[in-house]
């Protein structure tokens, strides 16, 4: 229960953080996106020697408390957002939309009822099966739309992302994971250390996110073709990292998984907005990240 709530706590805050970068800049997205998300990447460096080390001077729960309390810097920073004039429009888009489809269902519901007008019968009559079935399915139909898996049957692109970004996702997290627990047990490095090299992948990260936007802005590489070549090279990192049996090459993986693996989130965005419009795209993402997350638990525990 403690890992669970603060997942949905961040889960809340995570999807919408990196949607609004859409609505804010138009002509550098690339740059804009990779610079929004190379705050995980300083994370990366600066949080396991300093979690070490509280972990060394006070006890895990002290720990829990100091992170805690540094979580709440995000709701800081989303008091300081406003919506933009663009968001304003597919908000408004999207309320007229769902008033339309709760009067669709309303009238669904009022054509499927067959009244009574028997003079003997004088005792209330119950909905008959067919407008329970009829209530069932528009109930279903709006939580599927709610949740935005209605684009999966209407956009087949989408389909192959979710594919795509599943497998995608299977490996990425687990690495990041063991990759200090492999140092520390296998290869013998203190605890100290090896934290350094979670932070050799968090200087990888950030470097990769803050330069790659460049190549997209400027129309050098499309954001397939390069989600295409990042995820590649990760996952050959990944095939290397079990030969490395000292500091030296577990420290050139860590910097190369994290330039491969950094950007990869970032890219996702990119891609979903070729193949959505605007409204749709968090709703979108929030699709892609729930079959995201079934890889993310299903790597650690294969590893």
């Amino acid at each position: 229960m403690n890992a669970f709530l603060p997942g949905i706590g961040i889960s809340f805050g995570y999807t919408p953080s990196l949607t609004v970068i859409g609505y804010y800049f138009h002509k550098r997205l690339g740059f804009a996106n990779g610079v929004a998300f190379s705050g995980s990447g300083l994370g990366l460096i600066v949080m396991p020697p300093l979690m070490q080390l509280l972990l060394n001077k006070y006890d895990w729960r002290s720990t829990m408390q100091i992170v805690g309390g540094l979580s709440l810097l995000v709701s800081l920073c989303g008091l300081l957002m406003r919506p933009t004039e663009r968001e304003k429009f597919w908000m408004v888009k999207q309320t007229r939309e769902r008033k339309r489809s709760m009067i669709a269902m309303s009238l669904s519901e009022q054509h499927t009822q067959t009244p009574n007008f028997s003079p003997i019968s004088t005792t209330n009559t119950t909905p008959s099966d067919k407008t329970k079935s009829s209530r069932i399915t528009n109930c279903l139909f709006s939580v599927i739309k709610t949740g935005g898996f209605h684009l999966i049957c209407e956009n087949t692109s989408l389909n192959y992302l979710c594919f795509a970004f599943m497998w995608a996702a299977f490996g990425s997290y687990s690495s990041t994971v063991f990759f200090n627990a492999k140092a520390v047990f296998d290869v013998g490095i203190s605890p100290l250390k090896a934290s350094y090299l979670v932070s050799a992948i968090g200087v990888g990260d950030l470097m990769s996110r803050m330069t790659h936007g460049i190549f997209l802005d400027r129309k050098w590489i499309s954001p397939t073709t390069m989600y295409i070549l990042f995820n590649f090279v990760a996952a050959a990192t990944n095939l290397v990292n079990p030969f490395a049996n000292s500091f030296l090459t577990l420290l050139a993986c860590a910097l190369v998984f994290g330039a491969s693996n950094g950007p990869i989130t970032s890219l996702q965005l990119m891609v979903i907005r070729g193949v959505l419009p605007p409204g749709d795209v968090s709703v979108g993402f929030g699709v892609l990240l729930f079959f995201n997350g079934f890889s993310l638990v299903a790597g650690v525990f294969i590893m």
